[in-house]
């Protein structure tokens, strides 16, 4: 089976997916309203996580809650303008942190992030993209063993899903990292992760690669989406494009969308920031992730991206720099050779679509089949982008897919 689809957002979900699509031999336009890779998809770590099975929610997390509305430098926040709106979202993110609930998103999450970098291959040797990758794991770093116990039920979903771990004590962390602060006493690392030295130069550069193979590439906003019969039509600022498939990849700006397809999801914001600083003099030899504080140290072509941490204010909410800024003096106590920085630091703000289980959804609107969906996928969308693509490229194919997507529905809210 094959056809035109139309795939709206050009970030790198929505991106591998045309990809895929057009692999699979549709016919594809990607649409998005900015340019390609410019949201999340320019200004997050650059990580491909594949060992991230543990969910946001763990047992616990209630107790957080207050700490999270008190500490608005803490390393996941609430706003308390925005509360009111959260608390239906935080209901069911309290719901899913049980041991059970926990152990079986661990075990969807895994059959995703099992494929995901193997989905990549074919799409980043395709586009010539292999300068932008870097095949060097991830480092997670503690000050004390009280921060590193904290951390126990990861290590446990480490051992239960295969994933390749490990341990460190203070004089393995310092060979590794030789810039690394002597107060940094425990971690741990994850040989099997890579990173992107430029994410925004990553999407674009599968898009032209999509755009070289005939895809094409529209630069117009998607408004009104009517599916009947074995058609869709989408009202955009330019045109109406009429398609026999569309795939609703807009991360957190998906929700108003799929509501036109009869679908509620429990979308929300998991505001992000970074501050990238342009001549840090300082080497590091891949990411470094302080594990307390949940914020990362990301080597970048352009120098060291500081980047990580949650809150939660929604989409309207002007940025709150000081988000980006904290990251500064963090980074220095991590790293004590970090050169101080002033006007030539850049900061970022921008919005990952998060789902209070921890989970995307990836799979047909209910009521619609010929719409499917591909959003909602955190603080992992640039390592589950083509694995994503990958599965949703086969189901419009009419293939088995290489991953179960029962546990991506998206009715799957309605039926807890």
């Amino acid at each position: 089976m094959t056809g035109h689809v139309v795939v709206i957002g050009a970030g790198i979900v929505g991106t591998c997916c045309a990809l895929w699509i057009q692999r699979h031999g549709f016919r594809v336009t990607l649409v998005d309203r900015n340019e390609p890779g410019s949201g999340c998809s320019s200004g997050n770590a650059g990580m491909f996580q594949t060992g991230s099975v543990s969910p946001l929610a763990t047992p616990g997390i209630m107790s957080r809650v207050p700490r999270m509305l008190l500490d608005r430098n803490g390393p996941l926040v609430i706003r308390w303008k925005h509360l009111p709106v959260l608390v239906p979202w935080l209901w069911r993110l309290i719901g899913n942190a049980s041991p059970a609930r926990v152990d079986a998103i661990s075990a969807s999450m895994a059959s995703l992030l099992r494929g995901a970098m193997e989905a990549y291959r074919p799409l980043i040797g395709g586009a010539g993209a292999q300068p932008l990758i870097r095949n060097v794991g991830e480092l997670y770093v503690f000050r004390n063993e009280r921060a590193y116990a904290a951390v126990a039920q990861r290590h446990r979903l480490y051992r239960q899903h295969g994933i390749d771990v490990v341990e460190l004590d203070a004089a393995a962390l310092r060979e590794r990292e030789p810039a690394l602060s002597g107060d940094y006493r425990r971690g741990y690392y994850l040989p099997d992760s890579s990173y992107t030295t430029d994410p925004r130069g990553l999407t674009q550069t599968l898009v032209g690669d999509f755009a070289r193979q005939g895809g094409e590439v529209l630069r117009a906003n998607a408004g009104e989406i009517a599916a009947s019969g074995d058609s869709v039509r989408i009202a955009t600022s330019g045109a109406t494009l009429v398609c026999d498939r569309a795939v609703i990849a807009a991360g957190a700006y998906s929700k108003s969308l799929v509501a036109q397809v009869g679908i509620d999801v429990p979308l929300e914001s998991l505001r992000g920031y970074h501050l990238e600083l342009g001549a840090p003099r300082v080497q590091l030899n891949g990411p470094l992730i302080d594990g307390e504080m949940n914020f990362g140290v990301i080597p970048m072509a352009r120098g060291l991206r500081l980047a990580g941490t949650i809150e939660f204010a929604g989409l309207a909410a002007p940025p709150v720099w000081r988000r980006a800024d904290m990251l500064l003096p963090l980074a220095k106590a991590m790293l004590p050779s970090l050169a101080s920085h002033g006007a030539d630091a850049v900061r970022w703000m921008g919005h990952r679509p998060g789902l209070p289980d921890s989970l995307p959804v990836i799979g047909p609107a209910p009521r619609q089949p010929n719409v499917w969906l591909a959003f909602g996928h955190g603080q992992l969308g640039l390592t589950l982008a083509a694995v994503t693509g990958r599965v949703v490229a086969e189901a419009l194919a009419g293939q088995t897919t290489a991953v179960d997507l029962l546990p991506f529905r998206a009715d799957r809210f309605a039926l807890a």
